[in-house]
């Protein structure tokens, strides 16, 4: 009976340690997959924030050529409001200078009625 017994005990102890093993073998692998995901996810946070950065230079960029954009347009406007003075100033004088010309037709002709 006593070495039934010690067989049975054997058996026992063989399924508690092939049991615990098991476990280990689990929690090891949980732990394993753990790793993996945790891992796997710090990798796509990292590249999340590379994208960022990238996005974020680019937007930095656009902004810089924008604001040059916007100093050139507000130079173009001040050439064209001087190119437009301009052109006012010159179309003044050659009003003056057509009307000159007409006032002075005008006094020949009439020095002319005068004189016929």
């Amino acid at each position: 009976a006593a070495a039934e017994e010690d067989g049975h005990d054997d058996a026992t102890t063989s399924a508690e340690l092939e049991s615990a093993r098991l476990d280990g073998l689990a929690k090891r692998q949980a732990a394993l997959r753990f790793s993996m995901e945790s891992s796997l996810r710090m990798r796509s946070l990292e590249q999340q924030g590379q994208r960022v950065a990238q996005s974020k230079a680019q937007l930095i960029e656009a902004e810089h050529v924008l604001a040059r954009m916007r100093q050139q347009v507000t130079e173009l406007s001040a050439a064209t409001a001087r190119l437009r003075t301009e052109q006012a100033e010159l179309t003044a004088l050659s009003l003056d200078a057509d009307a000159a010309r007409l006032k002075s037709l005008v006094n020949v002709v009439q020095e002319r009625a005068a004189n016929g």
